[in-house]
């Protein structure tokens, strides 16, 4: 996908969100209650709520339309107040080595001018077209600050600047006239408008962003009808290439849900940035006035000074979640190998080069706890991407699974080594994947003189062998034309080893008979030994 076209949906409830009929609503039921849901508040009844419709088309790399469709789907006249917004990532409040610039960057507008110019040192010169609504002249109010964190607001600290990211709230909803910034100019923009939506009928605004030259000359707005021909244009284009992608006989709601999925997939991509070593040594410290639970979370993270993120990665979701993950990455290359499978592929490799993966073969977790342990899915995942991502068995990229098995290489001996304290081949510590709920925190230190064998991580890592074995078969050539590899074949002997002795470890540990298995409940059990032998 070259991202030519996107379009998301939100649905917004004409009636103020209920955000505290949710919280005190589930905190009253107990256990033996469903959770109440957003649609058991009613606000959804009798179709009281808009359908906005964001859409982006580029006219060019450095040139993109933007349609924002707001629909009212009751059968009245409702108001809404919309406010798209420009900003630039803060790049200069944080006193970072890797991203500093040496002058803030600026929205501004100019006296008799419909246009944001917006200007960067290493960017360059933008503009974003201010339009009118598609049945009026009327152009929007035009708010400014700065996109700056209100750390009186968060920490009861002071300000470094007088407008914080946080304005067009106050300035909106709690009538603050003060928030923004009269001078038009900030490095945060928002265009005001607030209209009237009849019941059944929808409005519509085109917005426009785009590279002015060196001179800052501003060329001829392209009308309404013409960026509508763009849309349609590459909307087609991308209808095309689902076309093409679909697989048996599907009908048109089918179609649908598998586009919306992934539209769901490809909107989950997002620049990522952190540097532990600048968070650790100086960003964070901006966030000690008041040390809260996040702050404490990220702290633990003081292990992986060498991790570097500087790159677009897919999240588990821009919306909820917009932090990377390694065990919810693994799962998302999978459907990422239908689309594009050059991305799925560089996501693997790129979580396990030196700057991501840790020295001692350790996979990240997720951004509040690098150190976690998830499952180690990572290696079915590549495996999975290898054979998915090509249309024969000759085509398939078997440089990058070379790359990426003596990565994980690395990362099977860490979970050997550090996961096996006692050398029974029955493995312990971390969140597994099988009981989300446990009775204590498997990720913390047991007490003294007791030790826990994981059934589930024992499994996880019968699995990993098994899946480092398929990877080194492939590897050893032999068969559809590829030469014998000796180097492979004799390591994967190691993993029917491991394989082997997990099997037998599980079901006979402790001198009892069936080991972790329960023959009654026909489970395997986690088993807790306590200092007395117990």
């Amino acid at each position: 996908p070259t991202h030519s076209y996107m379009k998301s949906l939100y649905k917004y409830p004409q009636q103020a969100f209920p955000y505290k009929q949710l919280v005190e609503e589930n905190k009253r039921r107990t256990k033996e209650e469903g959770e109440f849901e957003i649609l058991d508040t009613e606000i959804f009844d009798n179709n009281e709520y808009f359908d906005v419709f964001v859409e982006y088309a580029k006219k060019d790399a450095d040139d993109i339309l933007i349609r924002i469709t707001i629909e009212n789907r009751a059968n009245k006249t409702a108001n809404i107040h919309l406010l798209p917004t420009v900003f630039f990532r803060n790049s200069w409040s944080w006193k970072a080595n890797h991203d500093e610039i040496n002058t803030r960057p600026k929205i501004e507008r100019r006296d008799g001018e419909n246009i944001l110019r917006l200007e960067h040192e290493k960017l360059g010169l933008y503009a974003f077209d201010i339009n009118s609504l598609d049945d009026d002249d009327q152009l929007p109010e035009i708010l400014f600050t700065e996109n700056e964190t209100n750390f009186k607001k968060l920490y009861d600290s002071e300000n470094e600047s007088s407008y914080v990211k946080d304005a067009f709230h106050e300035y909106l909803i709690d009538g603050k006239k003060d928030a923004v910034n009269p001078a038009c100019q900030g490095t945060k923009t928002a265009l005001h408008y607030k209209f009237n939506v009849e019941g059944n009928s929808s409005k519509i605004l085109y917005f426009r962003l785009y590279k002015l030259s060196d001179n800052g000359n501003i060329p001829k707005k392209i009308t309404r009808q013409q960026m509508s021909e763009i849309f349609n244009q590459r909307k087609q284009e991308a209808d095309l290439f689902y076309e093409s992608i679909y697989e048996g006989k599907l009908n048109k709601d089918e179609k649908n849900i598998i586009r919306q999925a992934y539209a769901g997939l490809l909107n989950s991509k997002q620049f990522y940035y952190y540097i532990v070593k600048d968070w650790l040594d100086g960003e964070g410290k901006h966030f000690m006035p008041k040390f809260d639970e996040k702050r404490q979370a990220i702290l633990k993270n003081k292990e992986w000074r060498h991790m570097a993120c500087q790159d677009i990665l897919s999240v588990p979701d821009k919306w909820e979640y917009p932090w990377v993950a390694a065990w919810d990455l693994a799962f998302h290359l999978i459907p990422f190998a239908h689309i594009d499978p050059d991305f799925a592929k560089s996501q693997l490799k790129l979580i396990m080069r030196e700057w991501y993966m840790h020295a001692n073969g350790q996979i990240m977790a997720y951004e509040m706890n690098l150190d976690d342990v998830n499952p180690p899915v990572i290696a079915w995942s590549a495996w999975r991407v290898y054979k998915m991502s090509a249309v024969s068995v000759k085509e398939r990229d078997r440089d990058f699974l070379t790359s990426v098995f003596l990565k994980l290489l690395l990362n099977f001996s860490w979970w050997i080594n550090r996961k096996d304290p006692t050398n029974k081949n029955l493995f312990s510590g971390g969140f597994m994947g099988l009981d989300n709920i446990g009775f204590f925190d498997r990720t913390e230190e047991l007490p003294e003189g007791m030790t826990m064998k994981q059934s589930d991580g024992t499994s996880w890592i019968a699995f990993f062998a098994v899946v480092m074995l398929q990877i080194s078969l492939e590897l050893s050539g032999g068969q559809d034309g590829y030469p014998v590899n000796d180097a492979f074949q004799d390591i994967s002997s190691k993993f029917v080893e491991h394989f082997v002795d997990i099997i037998h470890a599980i079901n006979t540990f402790g001198g009892a008979k069936n080991g972790l298995w329960d023959d009654e409940d026909g489970f395997y059990y986690d088993q807790v030994k306590y200092a007395n032998g117990d």
